[in-house]
């Protein structure tokens, strides 16, 4: 078990994170020779350093921003003399998310390179969750259409590798590409991206008139494949202890069941918005399986809090939807208002920035299948007044706290107390900032503005998609 957060465990934790630091700088003099793809020959000392400031974060009561930030600007500088230090740019991508710096993860992502065939196993480092964390961005829809071009590419390639192998006789082969070919169509992140691109559509309206929707995973569905890779980020952890990237995810790590409640949702929405040309009993299967799933302690693992309110009122919506009686259409619907989440607190930002727009912005899909679907289709106009009227209030409340905590976030950038607080705090005269600031205190104090105008920047497009 990793040890509580005492004064000797910040002791040795801020004395090896400093000593790494000293190694790398010190290696730096022997790289000036390096090709432009080499990379340092004390990177790996810099990597041991951001492991250690990731746990210091962790471990702190409650989880402190400033080992994060430090952790950012060490990976900028090692990126500065290696490019293509791919260990540093998914440990970068990663430390932005959770400081909420979404523009910036999607400035490092590219760099990765990922090919096409690797993003069935990599694209989870930026993409999970991507449609309630920055939806407003435009580079998010590409990114999406790009993660899911192998799926296709797949479905509709097989079959003619298949007749050419053979053709040709090599039978051997024919096993094999229907082995690949099962394992990508079954992919638990061809489920997910298929929600998080038809979530965007609900948060961009303007996205949905030009989208061709996908299939979406079933609960009866068994060849399900994982394959999703988290073992490319170095550990160097003991075998007794969790691997170093499960210690730092964004949230709780989505799976089967993610895929499959959520599938559920989209099912529900599309019976809203053809109920004709849908099975009618769809808003009863889809009241058993997120009755399944909230029921199931291990299946609900998979969610972050804002994701279990989200399935728990949608699980009464389905009930609503199959109510037929006035009485108990008017309980349900009276259910459905008490339960409605309140908007996210601005002191949601730290540590974990993510957090606070990620519940933002699931809080506004939902009002938005509750708005533009749910109600429209409740033929008691009646009933639904008060509602509607609360969700008119949650969505402007929601933006309007947005609006407000970009502002103030965005002034620190002027040099308000809060700002120079956290930049002493990242740049302290002692430990780990006294390294940072032989490399330049100037460098770093961008470094933290730079995080903090894309957290900005992030949170002031919450609930401004078109």
């Amino acid at each position: 078990m990793t040890p509580p957060l005492t004064g000797d465990v910040v002791s040795v934790l801020n004395e090896f994170i400093t000593s790494t630091l000293k190694i790398y700088t010190s290696n730096l003099s022997l790289g000036h020779n390096l090709l432009p793809t080499d990379t340092q020959y004390g990177d790996d000392a810099a990597l041991l350093s951001v492991m250690g400031l990731v746990r210091l974060s962790a471990l702190s009561d409650p989880p402190s921003q400033i080992p994060l930030y430090q952790s950012a600007i060490i990976l900028n500088t090692l990126l500065q003399k290696s490019k293509h230090n791919y260990q540093a740019l998914l440990l970068l991508v990663r430390v932005y998310l959770l400081l909420g710096a979404m523009p910036l993860a999607m400035e490092i992502y590219p760099r990765l390179n990922i090919k096409q065939i690797q993003n069935d196993t990599l694209a989870h480092f930026l993409l999970t969750r991507i449609s309630a964390l920055h939806p407003s961005s435009n580079k998010t829809e590409p990114l999406l259409k790009d993660a899911l071009k192998i799926y296709e590419t797949s479905r509709s390639q097989t079959p003619g590798m298949l007749v050419l192998a053979y053709e040709r006789g090599s039978y051997a082969q024919m096993m094999g590409f229907i082995e690949f070919a099962g394992r990508v169509s079954g992919s638990v992140c061809r489920g997910m991206w298929e929600i998080e691109k038809r979530r965007l559509a609900r948060l961009r309206p303007s996205l949905a008139t030009q989208q061709k929707n996908g299939e979406l995973m079933r609960d009866d569905d068994e060849n399900i494949w994982d394959n999703r890779d988290f073992s490319v980020v170095i550990s160097c952890e003991r075998s007794t202890q969790l691997p170093f990237e499960e210690t730092f995810r964004v949230g709780a790590t989505p799976g089967e069941n993610w895929a499959k409640g959520f599938s559920a949702v989209e099912r529900l929405v599309e019976h809203f918005l053809a109920p004709a040309a849908v099975d009618n009993s769809i808003p009863e299967h889809v009241l058993s399986v997120l009755s399944r799933i909230l029921t199931d302690k291990t299946a609900m693992a998979e969610f972050t809090p804002a994701e279990a309110e989200y399935l728990s009122i949608m699980q009464q919506v389905a009930t609503a939807t199959t109510t037929t009686e006035q009485g108990s259409l008017k309980s349900a619907l009276s259910k459905i208002l008490s339960s409605l989440p309140k908007p996210p607190p601005a002191t949601g930002i730290t540590p974990h920035a993510w957090v606070y727009l990620h519940t933002a912005n699931v809080i506004l899909d939902l009002v938005a299948i509750l708005q533009a679907h749910f109600i429209p289709h409740i033929k008691q106009k009646k009933f639904t007044n008060e509602l509607s009227a609360a969700l008119d209030a949650l969505k402007k409340a929601i933006i309007a706290n947005a609006a407000a905590l970009a502002k103030e976030i965005g002034e620190e950038e002027e040099g308000s107390d809060k700002e120079q607080e956290l930049i002493d705090g990242v740049l302290a005269l002692e430990g780990v900032g006294k390294e940072l600031r032989i490399w330049g205190v100037e460098s770093g104090v961008e470094g933290v503005r730079a995080i903090r105008k894309s957290l900005a920047a992030a949170i002031a497009g919450v609930g401004k998609g078109k």
